[in-house]
């Protein structure tokens, strides 16, 4: 952007929430691939990343988890998993705003910016700053640990009036645990403790009059953060936004495109939710036939081996000529064993023989069923069919036929299979958009 005389500066935006998706702040190739307004092309950076929220507790309180476990006498008061104990702490805070959720957080986030959509430094010049910012801020406010930080450059908005694309000014996604030391922001418990109040308490913003603890606290950084981009060149600009008595033309004219673009919103919010809506039931349908595959594949599994078992007797048999009478003369000459073990073999391989037997003829059987109804060409296609899947002989062919080995079943297979996993993906990133 180009200075002018009144040129006021950049803006700074620093905005602390306990809301944390790292899965798009790491740029998670699934995430990237359903937020449109991301370009992978552009400037993105981590930081800093302790891994999911549960391994970074890990790192930062085992420690302090093991000292205090150490002087428990009574196993109920100790602590298996810190992550857990937060989450399901039942205590709410008080809000003025009964709607708000008053719950104990286990992380916040802040994301800190220089600059607006049209008034902005160039990406080099801020992520040098922003990421100098991060490395000053755990020092000037001790009682924050960062968990995670993410440069984003890459994101970007489209003009509702030119349909231009806008890039989106570089910033970071500060992740952090608030963590309060005993004796100085908590009184009681674990030496390092997760506890928004406590630490900010030991930093000093407390809450009282200008606001909240982290109202205050919220605020300390963005002028912190002004001070900084100072310090290294930058015109801020640290006037505060305009307040009108009456609504001027231009100021009318905003409030009534703001109006349009909400009547637009309405109406887009009801279109996702009836796409969402067909989208949970192609989901429910999907999982229907996703149930009916793999039931049909535990029945061809269960199926194979059975063939398999069958083979491996067919074989046995053929091996080893095992034939009725042949067990018979075995059975009446071998003298060296006991009767009952002589009948038990006789009977094993009698039974293996009549096994045999019916499997062969059963392969057979549907081998031959449309057999004499067969013209010239559907030899010829058998034989090219044969040759094709180097079969050494029909009963080989026959053998692949009945476990789906051909090669026109496998190909088949590998296409419902694919259909099936484009549908599924396809579903999936329709949930992710909505979400």
């Amino acid at each position: 952007m180009e200075e002018t005389e009144n040129w006021l500066g950049y803006k700074v935006m620093a905005h602390c929430r306990p809301k944390i998706v790292r899965a798009h702040n790491i740029r998670d190739s699934k995430i990237v691939a359903s937020e449109k307004h991301i370009d992978p092309t552009r400037l993105h950076e981590t930081i800093l990343d302790l891994g999911t929220l549960e391994e970074a507790y890990h790192k930062i309180f085992d420690e302090s988890v093991a000292i205090y476990n150490a002087k428990q006498k009574r196993k109920d008061r100790r602590i298996d998993n810190y992550l857990e104990t937060i989450l399901n702490d039942q205590r709410q805070g008080k809000h003025k705003n009964l709607k708000a959720d008053g719950s104990r957080k286990p992380a916040y986030e802040l994301l800190i910016q220089l600059g607006r959509v049209r008034n902005c430094p160039d990406d080099t010049t801020a992520a040098e700053v922003l990421k100098d910012f991060c490395d000053f801020i755990p020092k000037k406010y001790p009682c924050i640990v960062p968990i995670g930080i993410y440069l984003h450059g890459d994101e970007f908005s489209i003009d509702e009036e030119t349909g231009n694309r806008l890039t989106s000014p570089t910033h970071i996604h500060f992740d952090f645990v608030y963590v309060a030391h005993q004796g100085k922001g908590v009184k009681t418990g674990m030496p390092l403790q997760a506890s928004l109040s406590g630490a900010l308490r030991e930093m000093g913003f407390v809450t009282g009059k200008g606001g909240t603890a982290q109202q205050k606290f919220e605020e300390a950084v963005r002028h912190a953060l002004q001070d900084f981009a100072e310090e290294r060149g930058l015109k801020i600009d640290r006037t505060p936004g305009e307040r009108h008595q009456h609504k001027e033309k231009p100021v009318y004219q905003q409030m009534m495109d703001n109006r349009k673009k909400q009547e637009r919103l309405k109406i887009q919010e009801a279109e996702i939710s009836q796409a969402n809506k067909e989208i949970k039931e192609q989901h429910l349908n999907l999982s229907n036939k996703e149930n009916d595959l793999n039931r049909d594949k535990q029945l061809f599994d269960t199926t194979k081996l059975k063939i398999d078992a069958y083979t491996k007797i067919k074989n046995e048999v053929k091996k080893n000529n095992l034939s009725i009478d042949s067990e018979i003369q075995v059975f009446s000459n071998d003298r060296s064993k006991d009767f009952s073990t002589r009948l038990n073999r006789f009977i094993s391989n009698v039974k293996k023989i009549i096994t045999s037997v019916t499997t062969e003829l059963n392969f057979y059987k549907a081998a031959f069923e449309r057999f004499w109804h067969k013209r010239s060409s559907d030899f010829r296609k058998l034989a090219e069919l044969m040759d094709r899947n180097h079969c050494i002989d029909f009963d080989d062919y026959n053998r692949k036929f009945h476990n789906g080995l051909l090669d026109y079943q496998l190909a088949k297979k590998q296409q419902i299979q694919q259909q099936h996993a484009e549908k599924k993906n396809q579903i999936e990133n329709d949930f992710d958009i909505e979400r």
